[in-house]
């Protein structure tokens, strides 16, 4: 019997390669035809019971956030919207599990603007500040500030309504959010 399981595990092993060959290959973000697709797919892919290919999508995430700023907005409101529409409460290890991954992707975030060598991200901030001075060198008003500013306060009302959970757990994820969010607007220069 073991060793018809093995066989069938072989079998399955090679199906699933080849498809990812033949079709996941076609999916990727360097795919032409792929380029103006939002990270949905990737977002759903964090909450599969396939450990592995819950891990490929959240590293997925994690890289497109590191290594593409123009996605970075996309990338979080996504998966804060995709939290609140499809992670329930009632499935308690996986809320925290995905709020986890919502966290480590906001000190990704924050470190990648703090580092010592500052990404393009950071300049083009500064230089929108300086192009939205005003006669005198007055700047506009704090929402104007930058283009990041949307997603962050979504994420911080996630987290504000993550503090009426009745679990512990939530609640302190829910805090640390709110500081992860305080932290990268000091990091972008907001207050």
């Amino acid at each position: 019997m073991f060793q018809y399981y093995f066989q069938v595990r072989k079998a399955l092993d090679n199906i699933l390669r080849h498809l990812d060959k033949e079709v996941g290959r076609c999916m990727m973000m360097t795919n032409v035809q792929m380029l103006n697709k939002e990270p949905e797919e990737m977002i759903t892919l964090t909450i599969h019971m396939d450990d592995e290919l819950r891990l490929i999508a959240q590293n997925s995430l994690q890289s497109l956030l590191l290594d593409f700023p123009d996605w970075r907005d996309d990338v979080l409101f996504g998966f804060a919207n995709f939290l609140l529409r499809e992670v329930q409460d009632t499935h308690q290890g996986m809320l925290d599990t995905s709020l986890k991954l919502l966290l480590q992707l906001l000190a990704q975030w924050k470190l990648a603007l703090v580092a010592p060598g500052r990404s393009q991200d950071t300049a083009k901030v500064h230089t929108a500040e300086l192009l939205q001075a005003g006669p005198g060198g007055a700047t506009r008003g704090p929402a104007d500030r930058s283009s990041h500013s949307a997603v962050l306060h979504a994420v911080e009302g996630l987290a504000l309504v993550l503090l009426c959970c009745c679990q512990l757990s939530t609640r302190r994820l829910g805090v640390s959010m709110l500081r992860e969010v305080r932290c990268l607007f000091m990091a972008l220069g907001q207050t």
